[in-house]
């Protein structure tokens, strides 16, 4: 029997749902390297494992795990040498082994060989079956780039792990920047304000609209379906007065000053004398001084608003990053049985950043791509990606209000159903 046989006689036994998706033909397709030290797989023309000394890259890779962890997620097999490294460890006792393609499983199985297919300490499990990621974790980034469809969601959310370093980094320059000048300036009138929950419970078992700012609400505001309240992100809010719509509430988060166009030539209307603006009060001050109707204000649940929950006792509402997060969360609390999503792309469906008429709209220049509702693939950002695996980790928190994409020209969001144009199907 060959050691690729002996492999996947392993797998049928130990794991066999994935031993049914594994054959030696798949593995006939595989291509190596043939003028590096060391043969490496290449699949896509991604080369899965060092060429000169995959053994020291496993240990670099294995470092980040502490010596002593007794479970340890890998997400990716690669050549599994990684794999290989931590079980040498004393202390572990469950390794969880997580493979993002079969078909490369089935081409490095070929290549390498895989002495962990035997310990019984090993869990070998597909991503398109997890929904969240553990921790501790180590990862094999070639992978990740090489994720199947079903297995895009994980991989998406390990990305966003390795990038939250990064991302805090920015996120307190910008903090420091505007968000808490901000608030000091705002705090007067915080104070003074009403609190979000004034509007908790008010629509219960109703149909609430929240109006982002993504391009497919365009198509949505030139047929707009009716519903109990439409809630509007400020980056929206434009569109939905030149389509003629009465926003009941709109949604203002963000410190830029940049914001405070979403308000220029538009908050003195008279259409918007009736709605309310929803706000953290790290939203430029300027925005506010614009704004003729009644306000609302809210807090986020993080340390940014510890100063401000500790004068007034401020609701949190959910946020990941978007406004839009805070506008859906708005709309689970104010007792929406059904809550519709319009112009929550997380992409870029028509080549341009916004909705028609928004002051942000320009072209997109995309970095990745995610699926639509069609099952197309569209161009977005890594930031977009992020918020949208956000969103879906807190749609799952509520089972009982259902959410509906009214486009799927929109990346496709898990736990949304798709609007059939007379209701939802």
């Amino acid at each position: 029997m060959s050691e690729l046989a002996a492999s996947l006689a392993v797998i049928n036994s130990r794991w066999p749902t994935v031993g049914a998706r594994l054959t030696a033909e798949m593995a006939d397709q595989h291509s190596v390297t043939g003028d590096t030290p060391v043969p490496v797989l290449v699949h896509q023309g991604v080369h899965l494992s060092s060429a000169f000394d995959p053994v020291r890259e496993a240990a670099v890779q294995a470092s980040v795990v502490e010596n002593d962890a007794n479970e340890v997620w890998v997400y990716g097999v690669g050549s599994g040498h990684l794999a290989d490294q931590l079980l040498q460890r004393p202390a572990l006792k469950s390794l969880y082994l997580v493979f993002f393609n079969h078909q490369l499983l089935a081409e490095s199985l070929a290549v390498y060989s895989h002495d962990w297919i035997e310990d019984p300490r090993v869990r070998l499990v597909f991503a398109g079956h997890l929904k969240q990621i553990s921790r501790p974790r180590a990862v094999i980034y070639a992978e990740l780039m090489l994720a199947e469809p079903d297995a895009v969601s994980l991989r998406d959310r390990v990305v966003m792990a390795l990038d939250n370093r990064l991302v805090s980094m920015r996120l307190d320059k910008r903090q420091a920047q505007y968000d808490r000048p901000n608030i000091l300036q705002n705090l007067p009138m915080a104070l003074n304000d009403p609190g979000v929950d004034q509007f908790f419970d008010q629509h219960k078992g109703g149909v609430i609209t929240v109006i982002a700012g993504g391009p497919s609400a365009t198509a949505f505001l030139s047929n707009p379906e009716p519903s109990d309240c439409l809630i509007v992100v400020s980056t929206a809010l434009r569109a939905v007065l030149q389509a003629g719509l009465q926003p009941d509430i709109v949604v203002a988060l963000d410190g830029h000053p940049g914001m405070v166009g979403h308000f220029e030539g538009v908050a003195h209307l008279p259409a918007l004398h009736r709605s309310t603006l929803v706000y953290a009060p790290a939203i430029p001050p300027a925005m506010l001084a614009l704004w003729l109707g009644p306000r609302s204000v809210f807090r986020l649940d993080t340390p940014l608003y510890q100063g401000v929950s500790e004068c007034k006792a401020l609701t949190a509402l959910f946020c990941s990053g978007t406004v839009t997060h805070s506008a859906i969360d708005l709309a689970v609390q104010m007792g929406a049985r059904e809550v519709r999503l319009v112009g929550a792309d997380f992409g870029f469906p028509d080549g341009y950043t916004h909705v028609e008429h928004a002051s942000k709209r320009r072209k997109a220049n995309g970095q990745v791509e995610i699926e639509n509702g069609h099952g197309d693939l569209i161009e977005s950002k890594p930031a977009l990606v992020a918020y949208l695996r956000d969103l879906e980790s807190y749609i799952a928190l509520y089972p009982k209000v259902r959410f509906v994409s009214m486009s799927p020209e929109g990346a496709r969001i898990d736990g949304a159903i798709q609007f059939n144009g007379g209701g939802s199907e």
